[in-house]
């Protein structure tokens, strides 16, 4: 029914415009008849007047078909895509429609079940939950979701995904800057999806310190305060989506 609304109105729409350039034929001949002692800079500008005044009706007609066609548009599932961010996975669902989250409850479903959460975004939902990388899961999106416009989805639809591998990341798991010379000098590093690390030491001159932390920043790390003393690669051994502890 949707399908022969529309090209109702794009026919009608079709005719009008052949009507209106019909008219504007007839205009232009006037133009050249009467009009022959002007300039053609000035048919021009004339031509250019009666386009416009032809041309907004059959626009503004279109404009107001389309929007009416868009309120009567299907509710749709467009697309449902996993994603990785960090260590943080989730799947997107892009919709046509907008959605309110405490109607839609108990209209998505996820197996094998996990524990997660929806949350509003962009054009869609988005879901957070404990996913495994690696792992497939199918996404079921059940017949009569409703959209805030009270359009319903039509179909069931189900999809399997499968979700990314965690990015590959590293970090100190100790916090602070200094370390004492009395311990075991020995610093702990976390790696995921990292096969190597490059460890460089650099001895900062005495009559630098004090600039030295005065400038550090997370992002900015003077280099050029005393001498490069130790640079080797180290081999992770890490296994796949698996944090691995790495002492250096």
């Amino acid at each position: 029914m949707l399908t022969m609304f529309k090209r109702k109105w794009f026919w009608i729409t079709v005719i009008v415009l052949i009507i209106n350039i019909a008219g504007l034929s007839k205009i232009i001949s006037v133009l050249e008849s009467k009009q022959g002692y002007k300039s053609s800079q000035s048919i021009s500008t004339s031509i250019g007047k009666k386009i416009r005044q032809l041309i907004w009706p059959v626009k503004k007609v279109t404009q107001d078909v389309a929007k009416k066609l868009n309120l009567q548009e299907d509710f749709k599932v467009k697309y449902i895509k996993p994603s990785m961010s960090d260590l943080t996975p989730s799947i997107y669902i892009r919709l046509s429609h907008s959605i309110d989250l405490d109607k839609i409850k108990g209209y998505i479903e996820v197996s094998p079940k996990v524990i997660s959460h929806a949350e509003k975004s962009y054009s869609g939902i988005t879901l957070y939950g404990k996913f495994l990388p690696g792992e497939s899961y199918t996404v079921e999106i059940l017949k009569g979701m409703p959209s805030t416009r009270g359009v319903l989805l039509k179909e069931t639809l189900k999809k399997e995904v499968v979700i990314p591998d965690y990015e590959a990341t590293f970090n100190f798991k100790v916090p602070g800057i200094y370390m004492s010379l009395q311990g075991s000098k020995i610093l702990p590093v976390e790696a995921t999806n990292v096969d190597k690390l490059k460890v460089k030491v650099h001895k900062v001159y005495a009559n630098n310190i004090v600039y030295l932390l005065n400038n550090i920043t997370s992002y900015n790390f003077p280099d050029d305060l005393g001498v490069d003393l130790f640079e080797k690669e180290i081999t992770t051994k890490c296994e796949r989506n698996k944090p691995r502890e790495v002492l250096l």
